[in-house]
């Protein structure tokens, strides 16, 4: 994972990122040194050292390093293969040492001459990879050296292996998630011209860029830590979302008629479409309300966007065909998720509120009674909305969330940037017993199965107390069982 930094050019780096190497402005440059710049940066100075080893004129003979441009092409050719070995963690390269530049089959580091704190040692006296930004990615490939070069350069210094480092793998899956994005737009991009379904198109791109968001949030805990809850729900939320990706590739791969969603878009450019929002924006909020979903099919043919279709049709004189096609409820009302009946409720339609107004006790009931479910049986959008409530995040989280925000009302706090990196030190932190994430979740829902009460006992006739209508609605419920 670590060969990825070489897609980046050394010489642009700054603090604010870095740019990728292309076929265009920026071909990768090798150096007689064997470390690569982009095209680019050498016409700017074709006598400038080289920022890797700082050998001088390393670059005069501008040599383009076809193998690595062709290793970034077939990167880009085959983006979802590639994507997916990244995120298992195989078959992303091996690791190049800094200094001879051979491959190093045992990557270490310097601790020694780590001029660019590329580590960083833990409460527990665990050392880990400082990866938050593009920039740390390339300082750590500066920092690799093989076994050889520690031996002959580094003696008596003291190194260690990458493979020894905490958090290893998380922590250069969360450095590289950026150049994963920009693969991943480069791709789509490519596909967009030839796409028989345009907003089906969108929506993958869409759903990819929120789902890669979520690998810039790592909460980077061991088992038995207080924030372990939050990372096995955020894993389980990026596999489903691969896994809907991956589906939602396969059948607009199989489409070979024009989607009628490339019709209307076209008529709308055909008609000079204007609003507020602009003709983009109108097309892609189609895309928008099913990010979360794992439904298949055109946005155009999800129910919460026939009104939309209908304005559009309005102002572009397409003729009206979404009706002669049966129209795919977004809801995703799984029954094997145990969350799906809670948090599906407020976007049901009429036939299903009726359903929560007869069983409201019931699910109420079997919603507190019930233990924390496997995340492997929950859906992608019940994943989606514990992750985004930070579910159980660990109480460092917590603690430097209460900093930051008493420091945007200016109140004088140490704040230290780097802490929410730490460990919990806290022993006996309540978060670490797995019996309270149960709990974490019926307090992030519980407003949920509030409301299916309330909704429940307000269809009972009269004005009863509401102890009286709980045992009204449970009598009710057992002789609509009793009559079946």
């Amino acid at each position: 994972m670590l060969s990825l930094a070489f897609y980046y050019c050394y010489g642009c780096r700054s603090n604010r990122g870095v740019n990728l190497f292309d076929c265009e402005r920026r071909k990768p440059c090798i150096g007689s040194c064997g470390h690569s710049i982009c095209l680019e940066c050498v016409d700017k100075n074709v006598n400038r050292k080289c920022p890797v080893c700082e050998k001088s004129k390393a670059f005069v003979n501008k040599t383009i390093n076809y193998s690595s441009l062709q290793l970034i092409e077939d990167s880009k050719k085959n983006y979802w293969d590639f994507m997916k070995k990244w995120w298992s963690g195989t078959g992303t390269g091996k690791v190049s040492c800094s200094k001879c530049s051979k491959q190093a089959s045992i990557p270490r580091i310097c601790l020694t001459c780590d001029e660019n704190h590329c580590c960083q040692r833990g409460r527990r006296g665990a050392y880990r990879l400082r990866l938050r930004r593009n920039i740390d990615l390339l300082n750590l490939a500066t920092q690799v050296i093989c076994t050889d070069c520690a031996l002959t350069y580094h003696e008596e210094h003291v190194t260690i292996r990458l493979d020894r480092m905490d958090y290893l793998e998380e922590d250069l899956k969360m450095a590289t998630s950026e150049i994963i994005l920009k693969l991943f737009r480069d791709w789509m991009k490519e596909k967009e011209t030839n796409t028989t379904c345009k907003l089906r198109h969108i929506r993958i791109e869409l759903s990819g860029r929120f789902l890669w968001k979520a690998f810039e949030e790592n909460t980077q805990s061991r088992e038995g830590q207080c924030g372990w809850l939050l990372e096995q729900i955020k894993i389980n939320f990026i596999k489903k979302g691969i896994a809907n990706l991956d589906r939602q590739l396969e059948q607009l791969s199989m489409i070979t008629e024009e989607c009628e969603c490339n019709r209307l878009y076209g008529q709308m450019v055909k008609t000079g479409y204007r609003s507020p929002g602009g003709i983009q924006y109108d097309f892609e909020i189609f895309a928008v309300h099913c990010i979360e979903s794992e439904k298949l099919g055109c946005p155009l043919y999800f129910e919460p966007n026939e009104s939309n279709y209908q304005k559009l049709i309005g102002k572009t004189g397409q003729m009206a065909s979404v009706s002669s096609k049966t129209l795919i409820p977004l809801t995703d009302y799984n029954e094997n998720c145990p969350l799906c009946v809670l948090l599906g409720h407020q976007e049901t339609k009429k036939k299903r509120l009726e359903s929560y107004a007869t069983n409201c006790i019931e699910i109420y009931e079997n919603w507190w009674k019930s233990e924390m479910p496997a995340l492997e049986t929950l859906c992608f959008r019940c994943l989606d909305h514990l992750n985004h409530f930070k579910t159980r995040m660990s109480c460092k989280y917590e603690q430097n969330q209460r900093m930051r925000n008493g420091r945007k009302r200016g109140m004088c706090m140490n704040y230290k940037e780097d802490s929410d990196m730490d460990e919990c030190d806290n022993p006996n932190c309540s978060l670490r017993n797995t019996e309270y994430w149960k709990f974490s979740i019926k307090e992030h829902t519980s407003g949920h199965a509030g409301r299916i009460v309330i909704e429940g006992i307000g269809s009972v006739e009269g004005g009863m107390n509401f102890g009286l209508e709980i045992e009204t609605k449970r009598q009710m419920q057992d002789q609509n069982k009793d009559a079946h």
